[in-house]
């Protein structure tokens, strides 16, 4: 399944986060117009670290509208393999605004309270979009990195089950620089895709706190990311 959203061309790739001499051959799926070609979508936005770049909108089937929008870019970095601060990959989210904007039922909500709602929000759709951008990022380090954050969060909510469910969603996928990881969720199940493939879906609204936790919550592993995602939700949730 490809991931699709709006714009004036007739097909565009995704960008990722390398110079055309050596990006992928196969980068995550094609962005495609949906059936409302005729309504223009949100620009692109270049992450400036990595040079990845965010398309304004992001949907999941053609007939869909309005998208969830880009709220904003980051980069999150590590300390890999002897290197200081290594960036490794860059991350995008994007938050369907009209239905945040209708759960605030016109109040001016800080922004404390609109990361508690898209880290606990049932019915408010929300996507984490990843691209790798260094090569010392494996499938194993990068799973290992998620199950390090996640396993406490599970393991305090009694779910033993769905971690593991979670990680063998990434069996035999190959991962390079480029390759993209999208979660998506609108309630207590979280999708997954990988390189625009649906991975899986896991239904457990501990895992999709969880997650979101990790980039949306108090102590975020991208903390310049969160950042920038709190501007992004300020300017988003401004009376039009």
């Amino acid at each position: 399944m490809m991931f699709i959203a709006r714009g004036d061309a007739k097909k565009l790739r995704l960008d990722c986060a390398l110079p055309p001499a050596v990006r992928p051959h196969t980068p995550f799926g094609s962005i495609s117009l949906s059936q409302d070609a005729s309504r223009d979508a949100p620009p692109a936005t270049k992450e400036p670290r990595t040079g990845t770049f965010y398309p304004g909108d992001f949907c999941l089937r053609a007939d869909q509208s309005p998208c969830p929008v880009l709220i904003g870019t980051g980069v999150r970095s590590r300390k890999l393999a002897g290197f200081k601060n290594l960036d490794i990959y860059s991350l995008g989210l994007y938050v369907d605004v009209p239905r945040l904007k209708a759960t605030a039922e016109g109040q001016e909500l800080p922004l404390s309270q609109m990361f508690d709602v898209l880290i606990h929000g049932s019915d408010l759709e929300r996507t984490l979009r990843i691209v790798i951008t260094s090569r010392l990022v494996t499938q194993s380090r990068f799973l290992h990195a998620l199950e390090e954050n996640l396993a406490p969060v599970m393991e305090q909510a009694g779910d033993s089950t769905s971690l593991p469910a979670f990680a063998a969603q990434f069996e035999s996928k190959g991962f390079h620089r480029g390759t993209e990881v999208a979660f998506t969720t609108s309630g207590t199940q979280l999708d997954t895709y990988i390189d625009g493939v649906k991975a899986g879906t896991i239904a457990s609204p501990t895992l999709v706190k969880g997650l979101f936790e990790m980039y949306l919550g108090q102590d975020p592993v991208a903390p310049d990311a969160k950042r920038a995602f709190a501007q992004g939700l300020a300017k988003a949730m401004e009376p039009e």
